[in-house]
């Protein structure tokens, strides 16, 4: 089976436009869909490159369904209070005949027992648990993608604790904790890839990723590459990380959404940092196409952008 046409949902977040211009050089026809304006500046540069973008309400089942007729695969990137309602997003899939719906698993594995039990993984668990009931009554197919963290948009915003501007990091349980992470360039290939060879990837969770590091390598190469000397700025530990994610999940429970960013981040941290995401990386070989950068490679293209 081949797809051609292909809708994201989010196209305009961390992870989405990366993907989108992974699908356009692949030769996919892609739609955007979006609960926004569709008329906002924003979407102009999808435009440009000849992405057709669609509103949607996502409180409204029937303009989703509209939105994906006549497309074969649905790509979602959404995150935040979005997250939860992909339901909605696959039910409309199904409805509109989409042969095939990549959820926003992007991100750490939830299939290693040792992360199944975090909190702010649980609604990404309950999604791959309803996708995995609909295939089973031959409505849908699925492919997730578990890839770790972004790693050259964790370095340029400062998510895995680098300041680049400053040269320093913050290091968490001293910075030798391993995990794995992806670039973004890698995940939009293996996305185009899954879809243009859907019978390697059908109903199953793939566990990628570009390499396995920890912060004390990163921290080494960025050194390497820069021909500088970094400062350690602070140590934390995932116990800090830990308690603080306590206190903001106890205020997100007492209505306070303020707490949303905090406790999704400072848990992440600890899954991160404490070395629970450091899964085996076991699918790239269904894409021999795909060719990974080595991290000192991924820090230099980092670094001269």
């Amino acid at each position: 089976m081949v797809y051609h046409k292909v809708a994201i949902v989010g196209a305009t977040g961390n992870l989405g436009p990366t993907i989108v211009d992974a699908l356009l050089q692949h030769k996919f026809e892609v739609t955007a869909v979006t609960f926004n304006n569709p008329e906002d500046p924003k979407y102009n540069d999808l435009k440009s490159k000849g992405v057709k973008v669609v509103h949607a309400n996502i409180d409204d089942k029937f303009t989703l369904v509209r939105a994906f007729h006549g497309i074969d695969a649905v790509v979602s990137t959404v995150g935040g209070a979005l997250f939860s309602k992909q339901t909605v997003i696959i039910d409309a899939a199904v409805e509109a005949g989409v042969k095939r719906f990549l959820p926003s698993e992007f991100g750490g594995s939830t299939r290693d027992k040792l992360v199944r039990s975090e909190e702010v993984l649980q609604p990404k668990i309950q999604i791959i648990e309803y996708l995995e009931k609909v295939a089973s009554q031959g409505k849908i197919t699925w492919t997730g993608i578990a890839t770790g963290p972004f790693f050259d948009w964790g370095l340029q915003v400062g998510f895995l604790q680098f300041d680049l501007k400053n040269e320093s990091v913050t290091l968490y349980d001293e910075g030798k904790a391993k995990f794995v992470t992806s670039n973004t360039r890698d995940i939009g290939l293996w996305v185009a890839l899954t879809l243009l060879h859907p019978e390697r990837t059908e109903n199953k969770y793939l566990e990628l990723g570009t390499f396995k590091v920890n912060q004390l390598e990163i921290l080494e190469a960025l050194e390497k590459v820069s021909g500088k000397k970094w400062t350690v700025k602070e140590h934390k530990t995932t116990v800090e990380a830990q308690e603080l994610a306590k206190k903001a999940s106890e205020k997100l429970k007492q209505g306070d959404e303020t707490q949303l960013l905090p406790f999704f981040m400072q848990s992440l941290f600890v899954i991160i940092f404490r070395g629970l995401g450091a899964y085996e990386i076991k699918e790239t070989e269904l894409f021999p196409e795909y060719k990974p950068l080595s991290l000192e490679e991924s820090v230099r293209l980092v670094l001269n952008k």
